[in-house]
């Protein structure tokens, strides 16, 4: 009889416990942990009315950028309809009301760029600015559209040339300090999800202001907020090879993965085997690198970073002298859409010439000097460089990779003089598919010549290198001259 009630009692207390009401705070440990079935669960317990939509959608949103899965993307698209619509019901003075619905739109036409449904995303990102615009002015010292504020103005006064179309649409000039400022503000004192714009703050350090020391520490201060979480984890073993470093980073992830495959509650992340890959391929270890891209491409079901995946399997079997088995990469890749992201579009420009003639032994030569350039292996990178200075017969897009590769060892081992000379000496090639380093010679040029104080020829270079067009990583590029424009624009 007494086991009976105990079984009874602890029955109606789990039955109460499942039953509760949940918080935002436990949604946001379940996602920063990347338990995001979990936090799913949890979203329909949410209260206010409004908390639960809201969630539901952003959880979504990002089961559907680390899987790819476009099933999830049209339920996302579903969801979103009904939640904004529930949201638009809300009073005038709930002053979360637009900013809910802004944060929303704003993931909608973000979904489609990439998508590239590129009307839709124009009135879904138009709809996003005019509510946050709105919602500053009603409610200007409101803490919780700083994030969205932050984007806006750090995305504006950076646009790249290809997306410029957006401009028009939107309310926002562009102010790289005050982006910043707006995301910093929103990371300490937000209740909606104030990680996330830490995370934002990361990925601008890391990918358009070039602090990269700031960003790994960033995210190491994430980690230890929140230990174990495999989202930070990757968001660290990134970091790792955008500062090139290659053996750190394949020693964290043999540290990490017992812990990250071991925790089923987790969901998983296909990108950290495309980052494994990548490390492997940067440490010239291709049977490795090839190993970990097939688990990246048969676990993503979406289009980013599915060229460059391909590409990078395809170029470790030609750098193992396995030509044949890298064509049939390569033709593959003809048939397969590539996403709006630098990388792939690189990827399949250079797979479609691939396909048809082997790369020639200088160019096998030059891509393994820039896997160890972005390895970290710099004395390695200049010794195949240096011996390539003896070739007589180099082209014009090998004489500037060449000397643009050298720049780029000498750059940062801190030869900057002799690092000048050969930047400068790619500038005077006239290369073609390689047009894409020259560019970005002139933008490396600019960074030396702030280094040295000479302000006015730093703006010179990186407005030179802004009046160029059609060419490899552009959009990046133009995104860092932007910005470091507008960085020197705004200095006293």
């Amino acid at each position: 009889m007494c086991r009976l009630f105990l079984f009874l009692l602890a029955g109606f207390t789990y039955f109460q416990m499942s039953g509760q009401k949940a918080n935002r705070a436990d949604v946001e440990d379940a996602i920063n942990y990347f338990h995001l079935a979990e936090a799913s669960r949890l979203s329909a317990r949410l209260s206010p009315e409004k908390d639960a939509p809201y969630f539901r959608c952003r959880i979504l949103f990002i089961q559907f950028l680390v899987s790819g899965d476009p099933k999830l993307w049209l339920l996302f698209l579903n969801q979103s309809k009904s939640s904004l619509k529930i949201l638009n019901k809300l009073s005038e003075s709930d002053p979360e009301k637009r900013v809910m619905m802004a944060e929303l739109f704003f993931l909608r036409g973000v979904g489609k760029i990439i998508d590239k449904k590129y009307v839709g995303s124009v009135l879904d990102i138009k709809s996003s600015c005019n509510l946050i615009v709105q919602n500053r002015n009603a409610f200007p010292d409101n803490t919780e559209q700083n994030k969205l504020l932050g984007i806006f103005q750090v995305g504006m006064s950076s646009i790249p040339r290809r997306l410029r179309w957006l401009s028009d649409a939107l309310c926002f000039k562009g102010d790289l300090e005050e982006g910043l400022q707006n995301l910093e503000v929103a990371s300490q004192d937000s209740r909606l999800l104030p990680s996330e714009a830490l995370v934002i703050l990361f990925y601008f350090e890391k990918n358009l202001l070039s602090k990269l020391d700031k960003a790994l520490q960033r995210i190491e201060a994430l980690m230890d907020k929140y230990p174990a979480s495999s989202i930070y984890a990757y968001f660290r073993l990134s970091a790792l090879l955008e500062n090139r470093k290659v053996d750190a980073a394949l020693a964290f992830c043999k540290s990490q993965e017992s812990i990250i495959l071991n925790d089923k509650t987790a969901t998983e992340i296909p990108l950290w085997y495309y980052s494994r890959a990548k490390a492997h391929y940067f440490k010239l270890e291709f049977e490795e690198a090839i190993r970990y891209f097939n688990f990246f491409l048969d676990r993503f079901t979406g289009k980013t970073l599915h060229s460059d995946a391909l590409f990078r399997k395809g170029m470790s079997l030609v750098l193992q002298n396995r030509y044949p088995e890298a064509r049939r990469i390569f033709h593959q890749m003809a048939e397969v859409e590539s996403s709006t992201f630098d990388e792939d579009e690189y990827a399949s420009h250079m797979a479609s010439i691939y396909r048809f003639q082997e790369p020639s032994e200088i160019d096998k030569d030059l891509f393994r000097a820039r896997n160890l350039f972005d390895g970290g292996y710099y004395q390695q990178s200049l010794v195949l460089l240096e011996n390539m200075l003896k070739q007589a017969n180099l082209n014009e897009n090998q004489k500037a990779e060449l000397h643009y590769r050298l720049g780029r060892n000498l750059h940062v081992t801190e030869n900057l003089d002799e690092a000048k000379q050969e930047y400068f000496k790619c500038t005077l090639t006239h290369p073609g598919q390689a047009l894409w380093m020259k560019v970005y010679a002139l933008y490396y040029l600019g960074q030396l010549a702030e280094s040295d104080q000479d302000i006015k020829l730093a703006k010179e270079r990186y407005r030179t290198a802004l009046e160029f067009d059609n060419y490899d990583y552009q959009s990046g590029l133009e995104q860092r001259c932007k910005a470091s424009l507008n960085r020197l624009n705004n200095q006293k």
